[in-house]
């Protein structure tokens, strides 16, 4: 799998906890942290990596928004 097809599920995903988060009236963080325990938990995932300059570039910013 390309690094860009995994940004962009991550991307869905965060879309889809925060959607979540407002219809079951849970907090986000809690689908966030569960919903990435789910995807480090499936095996396709199991032996990817995303590289350094990509966390740096695009998540790193946002968290520190």
């Amino acid at each position: 799998m390309a690094s860009l097809e995994l940004i962009v599920i991550i991307g869905v995903g965060v879309l889809l906890a925060g959607w979540l988060s407002c219809r079951t009236g849970l907090s986000e963080p809690l689908l966030l942290l569960s919903l990435g325990c789910l995807v480090g938990l499936t095996p396709t995932l199991e032996s990817f990596a995303l590289s350094p300059e990509v966390i740096l570039l695009l998540f790193l910013p946002a968290l520190l928004y």
